[in-house]
């Protein structure tokens, strides 16, 4: 039995990761004590900031709806019947895309160029927002072997 050789290489730790749980407490403490010592309206602020935040966003879909009926309202029959159909056919277009990069992305067993087993890694960014775009789900590859990398797509499951 041959024994690999290790590098054993001390982990460095930041100094969040080290003294995190120090650091936390301090501030509790710190927030404790200052909430017993000074009289603050916290109640009174945060009830304020929730009506605030009510009344702006009332306002805002508000405004945001009357604006967007006012043009509705204001095309002509003719403009909005062709702006339906427009959207109709995009949405179409997407939609078939979509199905098609789903079908040519859908199966992947082994290595393509080898022929050897796959391991699951970290999805890119980019995969990610295909993944929000065409609302499907993927998975990211690469051969134990050689260097290739591939994804896989799938149906989101709802």
């Amino acid at each position: 039995m041959t024994k690999h050789p290790h590098h054993h290489h001390r982990h460095r730790t930041s100094f969040w990761q080290e003294f995190r749980f120090e650091i936390t407490v301090t501030l509790l403490l710190i927030t404790g004590v200052a909430l017993l010592v000074e009289q603050f309206e916290i109640r009174r602020t945060v009830w304020h900031w929730i009506q605030t935040g009510i009344k702006t966003t009332h306002h805002f879909f508000s405004n945001f709806l009357q604006n967007f009926f006012d043009f509705i309202l204001s095309l002509k029959l003719s403009n909005t019947i062709g702006m339906l159909l427009i959207l109709t056919a995009f949405f179409m277009i997407f939609n078939r895309f979509r199905r098609k990069m789903i079908v040519r992305y859908s199966t992947l067993y082994s290595c393509p160029q080898c022929g050897a087993d796959l391991n699951r890694i970290h999805r890119t960014p980019y995969q990610k927002f295909l993944g929000i775009v065409f609302w499907t789900s993927i998975k990211h590859y690469k051969c134990k072997k050689c260097d290739y990398t591939g994804m896989k797509m799938d149906w989101k499951s709802s």
